[in-house]
C-alpha cells in the first residue's frame, strides 16, 4: 500500500512537472514571448482548431489584431500579422518564405537546418493507385519541385491562351440563364421566394430545391466551367438542377475537412492511413476516370480548343520525366478541387454585396444596357473587361468579400524577421496573414474599408492621374485574396475571365429583389467561404 501510494504520488509529480516545464517552454521561455495573443493560443494549435471548426476565422483573427495589434500568436510557434507593409516581404516572388511549418529545428555544421513535419499542406494531397503520396501544387512544399511541376504546364494559365475557352464559357453563361429563365421566372412558381438554406443536403447527393436559386445557379455554373476547360464537356449541374455523382458534396466535405485537420497534421495522417484514402478522393477518382477514357481515343484525339486534359497529356508525351504521370495527375486534381468553389464563392459574394446596395445595383445595369443592348447573347471578355463600374464592382467585392478564409502561412528563412515595432521573429516562426484581415486594412483602403463602395477602384473628383494611378496600385498590391508572391494563385486569370463574363451575363438579364425583413444570409467561413439563407427574387429583364 505505502509503496503505491509513492508511487502514484511520483506519478502525479511527473506529470504536474512535465505540464509545467510545457508552459514554462510555451510562455515565459519561448522566443515569441514578446507576442501577445490569447493564452490558450500559446500551447496548443487546438485553439486554431476550434476558431475554423466553428468557422469563425475572420471575425476571431480581426478581433484579435483590434485586440493586441499588427502581431498576434495565435499559435504555439504561429504569428498572425496585419501590417500591410511586411506583405511583399512574407509572399517575395524569389519565395524565400517558404510554404512549410517546421517541427524541429537543428544546427548543422553552423547553419540552421529547418526539418519538417507534414504541415496542413499535405492534407490537399493525393493519392495514386499505386498507393504512392502525391503532392499537388498547392501543396507542394519544395519551392524547386513546385516550379518544376508548373514549368511545363504554365503558358496554358496565360490570359491569351485562356481566351481560347471563351466559347465554353459562353456556354455555360447562356445555359445558366435559360435554367434561371425556366425554372425561376416562367415556371409556375414564378415570383416564390427560395431559401439557400435548403442547398444542401450531405450524402451520396444534394438535393436541391425545385425552384432553383441563383446563387446557387453560380456555384454550379463555376463548376460547369471547370468541367469544360478541363474536359470539353459540362456534367449535367446546370441542366439537371442537382448534384452529379456527389461532386459537390465531396467537395465540401473535403474543404471542411482539410479546413480542420491541417491544424492537426498528426491527426490527419492517423485519419488518412485509417480510410486509405486521400481527402480529395472524390475529386481524384474523377480525375483518374477522365484520364483513363481520354487515353483510350488515342493520342491524335484532341478537342477544338484542346483543353486542360489535351494540353497536360501532350506534356506528358513531350517529356514523360518532367511530366509525369503523378504530376498530370496531381495539376488536373489542382484544376478541378480549386476551380469551382473558389470561383462560385466569389461570384456568390459579389451578387450578394450588389444586390445591398440598389444604387450600385442600378449604375451597373446601366452601363450594361448601354454597352449591351442584346440580353440573349453571352457578354464577351473584351467588352466586359472594358468596363469600368463592372471593374470596380468585381474588384471591391474581391476585397471586401474573399472567396478563400484561411491565412497563408509561411516560413520564417534563417536571417528571421524584423517586425516594423523593432521586434524579432527567429527563423522557423510561422507567420501568416489573413485575406478578411488584410483587405481591410483601413490605411490603404481608406477610413471606409469595411464598406462596400466600388468608387474606390475608380478615379476621384479633383485626383490626378499619377495620384489615382499610386492609389490605385497600393490597393491592387494589398488585396490578398489570390495570395501574392511566388506561390500566387496561378487560376486567378481563369476566375477573373469567368467571373467578368458570367456576372455581366446575369445583370443583363435579371433584375433582382431581396426580400424586406427576410433572414439575414449568414456567412460561413471555410476552405472557401459558403453563405447560408440567402434570399432573393429574379425577373427577367426587358
Amino acid at each position: 500500500m505505502v509503496l503505491a501510494s509513492i508511487l502514484s504520488e511520483l506519478v502525479v509529480a511527473l506529470v504536474f512537472s512535465v505540464c509545467a516545464v510545457y508552459i514554462a517552454r510555451q510562455t515565459i521561455l519561448s522566443p515569441l514571448k514578446h507576442v501577445p495573443g490569447p493564452y490558450f493560443a500559446k500551447l496548443t494549435n487546438v485553439y486554431q482548431l476550434a476558431v475554423y471548426y466553428r468557422r469563425r476565422q475572420y471575425p476571431v483573427t480581426r478581433r484579435l489584431h483590434h485586440r493586441y495589434g499588427p502581431a498576434v500568436r495565435v499559435g504555439p510557434n504561429h504569428v498572425s500579422l496585419s501590417d500591410p507593409n511586411l506583405l511583399k516581404k512574407i509572399y517575395d516572388i524569389k519565395g524565400k518564405y517558404v510554404k512549410v511549418i517546421p517541427s524541429i529545428l537543428k544546427h548543422l555544421e553552423h547553419k540552421l537546418i529547418i526539418v519538417v513535419q507534414t504541415p496542413r499542406y499535405l492534407a490537399a494531397d493525393s493519392i495514386s493507385p499505386e498507393g504512392h503520396n502525391i503532392p499537388v501544387p498547392f501543396s507542394t512544399l519544395d519551392e524547386r519541385m513546385n516550379s518544376a511541376m508548373w514549368r511545363p504546364i504554365a503558358k496554358y494559365y496565360t490570359l491569351t491562351h485562356l481566351l481560347n475557352f471563351e466559347p465554353h464559357i459562353d456556354n455555360v453563361a447562356l445555359t445558366m440563364q435559360h435554367q434561371l429563365e425556366e425554372r425561376f421566372c416562367f415556371s409556375q412558381d414564378n415570383g416564390a421566394l427560395c431559401n439557400v438554406h435548403t442547398w444542401l443536403t450531405y450524402g451520396n447527393h444534394l438535393q436541391f430545391p425545385t425552384r432553383l436559386f441563383c446563387p446557387l445557379t453560380i456555384r454550379l455554373a463555376a463548376w460547369e466551367v471547370t468541367n469544360m476547360v478541363n474536359f470539353s464537356r459540362m456534367l449535367g449541374f446546370l441542366e439537371n438542377g442537382e448534384d452529379i455523382e456527389g461532386s459537390l458534396a465531396d467537395a465540401v466535405f473535403a474543404g471542411d475537412t482539410f479546413t480542420y485537420l491541417g491544424h492537426l497534421p498528426r491527426l490527419e495522417r492517423l485519419i488518412r492511413s485509417l480510410l486509405g484514402k486521400p481527402i480529395f478522393n472524390g475529386v481524384l477518382q474523377f480525375c483518374l476516370k477522365q484520364i483513363a477514357n481520354r487515353r483510350s481515343m488515342g493520342d491524335d484525339y484532341v478537342h477544338s480548343p484542346p483543353d486542360f486534359l489535351d494540353n497536360f497529356l501532350a506534356a506528358h508525351r513531350a517529356d514523360p520525366k518532367a511530366f509525369s504521370d503523378d504530376t498530370l495527375l496531381s495539376s488536373l486534381v489542382s484544376n478541378v478541387a480549386a476551380g469551382g468553389d473558389t470561383a462560385g464563392a466569389t461570384m456568390t459574394g459579389i451578387v450578394y454585396n450588389t444586390l445591398k446596395h440598389p444604387r450600385v445595383l442600378k449604375c451597373l445595369q446601366d452601363e450594361l444596357d448601354a454597352a449591351i443592348p442584346d440580353k440573349g447573347m453571352a457578354v464577351s471578355w473584351k467588352v466586359a473587361s472594358n468596363l469600368p463600374y463592372l471593374d470596380a464592382i468585381i474588384q471591391e467585392s474581391i476585397r471586401f468579400h474573399p472567396g478563400t478564409s484561411f491565412a497563408f502561412e509561411r516560413l520564417v528563412p534563417t536571417e528571421g524577421l524584423l517586425l516594423p515595432d523593432n521586434r524579432f521573429l527567429p527563423a522557423g516562426t510561422v507567420v501568416s496573414m489573413h485575406p478578411w484581415v488584410l483587405n481591410r486594412d483601413p490605411f490603404v483602403f481608406g477610413p471606409d474599408a469595411d464598406s462596400f463602395v466600388p468608387e474606390r477602384w475608380m478615379q476621384r473628383t479633383h485626383e490626378s492621374p499619377e495620384a489615382f494611378a499610386a492609389r490605385l496600385a497600393a490597393m491592387k498590391d494589398t488585396v490578398l485574396t489570390f495570395g501574392a508572391g511566388k506561390r500566387r494563385c496561378v487560376g486567378r486569370n481563369l476566375a477573373n475571365l469567368e467571373i467578368y463574363k458570367i456576372l455581366a451575363t446575369l445583370f443583363r438579364g435579371f433584375e433582382f429583389e431581396m426580400p424586406e425583413g427576410g433572414v439575414q444570409p449568414r456567412v460561413l467561413h471555410s476552405i472557401f467561404v459558403r453563405m447560408e439563407r440567402f434570399e432573393v427574387r429574379l425577373k427577367v429583364r426587358d
